[in-house]
């Protein structure tokens, strides 16, 4: 029951990223950054605490259950999209803005 939790979070993030991505773009346009509360600081600390903290038990259960194929990433490995070179310059903008979201 606990994967299918966190599996519906990952989609509903998913859902509400092109959303968050597009103001995002726009705000950078019209005033050249994105104003954001305190609440927002709060909740993506909490996040990135709450991952840290969660993520070794995550992921032995994922490791048990034989859902990843080949070995698990290496703290020199990443996720990232480096390899990708599009050449659009207002994504890199929103990388940095958004390095704290996810």
């Amino acid at each position: 029951m606990a994967m299918y939790g966190v599996t519906r979070a990952l989609y509903e993030v998913k859902e509400r990223l092109p959303k968050l991505q597009q103001w995002v773009r726009s705000e950078l346009r019209e005033k050249g950054f994105v104003e954001v509360g305190h609440e927002w600081f709060k909740r993506t600390a909490e996040s990135r605490a709450l991952s840290e903290r969660e993520w070794p038990s995550i992921r032995a259960k994922l490791d048990e259950l034989s859902l990843m194929d080949g070995p698990g990433l290496d703290e020199s490995e990443s996720d990232s999209d480096d390899d990708e070179e599009d050449g659009e310059d207002d994504d890199d903008d929103l990388d940095l803005v958004m390095k704290d979201y996810m």
